[in-house]
């Protein structure tokens, strides 16, 4: 009889053991980054553009929201584009965000683009990529982009919440010749 509770403990500490070890390999191999984001738009009177807020390689896949002034604005306007949450894709370890900015076909003028980054500060782990067309400031342009790429280079963290947060500004430039 104790034998037969020696070996039913034994294989109960195995099972139990065997268990833990496997919950640990997955809880370290369940690696998410989820970042949520906001465009806010400021465009000046005689201002016609197109813009378009684009989130690539998340989970959800691609997800676009778009902006256009009116082509007979005659005041200042104002528009916040947000893409929700996305999730890192542990396929492709990176989230894309672009920002493309166009004059309309019927626009009469350049355009001035200042752009500020208040996106979360970058936890370690996680590299970040920034590139535009131009600086954060660009001065008479007819396209403006702005790309920031979001890559998990540890893959034994989570991050769970990271903020991208842009606004945008853009006033006339130039008349067109």
């Amino acid at each position: 009889m104790k034998k037969k509770v020696k070996l039913i403990t034994t294989f109960a500490s195995l099972g139990l053991a065997l268990a833990l070890m496997v919950f640990g390999v997955y809880a370290a191999t369940k690696v998410t980054l989820t970042t949520t984001s906001q465009v806010s738009f400021e465009a000046a009177a005689g201002v016609f553009v197109d813009a378009e807020w684009k989130v690539e390689g998340a989970t959800e896949g691609t997800k676009t929201a778009t902006y256009s002034t009116a082509a007979t604005e005659v005041g200042d306007d104002s528009e916040t584009l947000t893409l929700g949450a996305v999730t890192f894709s542990e396929a492709n370890d990176t989230i894309t965000y672009t920002l493309t900015i166009t004059n309309q076909a019927d626009a009469e003028y350049k355009f001035n683009v200042t752009l500020t980054d208040n996106s979360d500060e970058i936890p370690d782990g996680v590299a970040v990529t920034r590139t535009a067309t131009s600086a954060k400031t660009a001065t008479n342009v007819e396209t403006y982009t702005y790309v920031i790429t979001y890559e998990l280079t540890d893959k034994r963290i989570s991050v769970e919440t990271l903020n991208v947060e842009l606004v945008v500004v853009v006033e006339p430039g130039e008349k067109i010749a």
